[in-house]
């Protein structure tokens, strides 16, 4: 017994499940005791649309090539193909070189794996409210300081970093998840300016950057100025590709990334990511390099356009119904503020009365509260159920209230 493995001290800071995780056991829990109600999501941000039919032939081409001896390959490159990494070099980054391009299994493993690179710092900023999973793999890390910068609606979700504590690594959600909101080009601007005084190392996830509309806001932090020598950008073929479930994206790791001393940190990533990874599925590496493709690119913004659509539609039904509601123009989520309920209140409401499934805001950080997240990510016929539900009785939100029912 006294050479027993010890818990990890980090473990203990944890919620005892995942977010997300958590949700779907309610769900599950009122679907065996309601078995007669059809439950809808607005829930988790998982794409409900089938692969663009242009993947086909490249997808089935790469099977007969597997099934031939001259044709089989294994191993691979842990950065990815060369000719994938060029394509999204030239497509999406075109100061940026292909050989600091990795290509991965998408943004939450990527994210591990950096959290991983650098659990020698002492130090992050996360964004509240925004992807839990930022502060979750930084306490697993056992990162001793997390500063929670919050966004407010009154600031209109924008964060003035110049009143930011001293941090090593700052995260920055963008298009935000969950709020669904951007920062123009020009407050980016402030914040790469301000992390090269600092020398802050900003870790952008950019995993829906395919849904900006705003010609004032940018798709990428490399379209800023000096954002080469402190930014780390992580993409995703989830939502723009419909990969949630075939996995894969890429990772932007800069040379001019430098640390204390000026030794470049690339080559160390290198080493680690090569390490740690053997490459990302070969058949998801075929699929994302279809993407370039001039007709599954159509077919994918098409999709993207889609579920911008339904955005659309859930901002202007919350808005009728009496809601504050933010979000919803450059990202598939809307955010809505159901005060004075808190977003967990309104969660059992939505679940027990209406049968539909939305996010507590809360589980994004506590700035969250008060508001729940609802995804675009739903089907048409689903949407139009789910407008049904909304507005054929009105909503009786009152009697939901904690300290209502603390009267009663």
């Amino acid at each position: 017994m006294d050479h027993m493995i010890l818990r990890r001290e980090a473990f203990s800071k944890l919620k005892p499940s995942y977010f997300f995780s958590t949700i779907a056991k309610l769900r599950r829990e009122y679907e065996e005791k309601h078995p007669d109600k059809k439950v809808l999501s607005l829930g988790i941000g998982d794409a409900v649309l089938p692969l663009v039919s242009g993947l086909k032939k490249p997808l089935e081409s790469l099977i007969d090539q597997m099934l031939t001896q001259k044709g089989f390959v294994g191993y691979g490159d842990a950065p990815g193909w060369k000719n994938l990494r060029e394509k999204i070099a030239v497509h999406y980054l075109k100061n940026v070189d292909k050989e600091e391009i990795f290509v991965t299994n998408g943004a939450k493993s990527s994210l591990l794996q950096l959290q991983n690179f650098f659990s020698q710092v002492k130090s992050v900023g996360i964004i509240s409210p925004t992807y839990p999973v930022y502060a979750d793999g930084s306490l697993m890390q056992g990162i001793e300081t997390i500063h929670h910068l919050p966004l407010l609606a009154e600031n209109d979700f924008y964060y003035d970093l110049s009143r930011a504590p001293e941090m090593d690594l700052l995260y920055l959600c963008h298009p935000n998840n969950p709020t669904g909101t951007t920062l123009t080009t020009q407050q980016l601007t402030k914040w790469v300016d301000i992390c090269r005084e600092r020398n802050i190392i900003l870790i952008v996830d950019n995993a829906y950057s395919a849904y900006i509309q705003s010609e004032n806001s940018c798709k990428t932090i490399y379209s800023i100025p000096g954002a080469r020598d402190v930014a780390i950008e992580i993409n995703s073929f989830s939502k723009s590709l419909g990969f949630s479930g075939v996995r894969g994206g890429w990772v932007v790791f800069p040379k001019n990334l430098k640390y204390k001393g000026g030794t470049s940190m690339h080559s160390d990533w290198t080493r680690f990511y090569s390490t740690t990874f053997n490459g990302a599925n070969i058949f998801a590496q075929q699929g994302m390099l279809a993407f370039f493709n001039s007709d599954v690119n159509q077919q994918a913004k098409a999709q993207a356009a889609y579920y911008m659509d339904n955005a659309k539609k859930l901002k202007t039904w919350f808005l009728n119904l009496g809601f504050k509601v933010y979000g919803g123009e450059n990202a598939p989520y809307v955010w809505v503020d159901v005060s004075p309920l808190d977003g967990w209140e309104f969660f059992q409401y939505m679940l027990e009365e209406k049968q539909i499934v939305v996010v507590p805001g809360e589980g994004f950080g506590k700035e969250g509260k008060n508001f729940v997240r609802l995804s675009s990510f739903v089907g048409e016929q689903d949407l139009k159920e789910i407008e049904k539900r909304l507005f054929e009785k009105p909503l009786h939100l009152k009697q939901w209230s904690s300290k209502e029912r603390a009267c009663r």
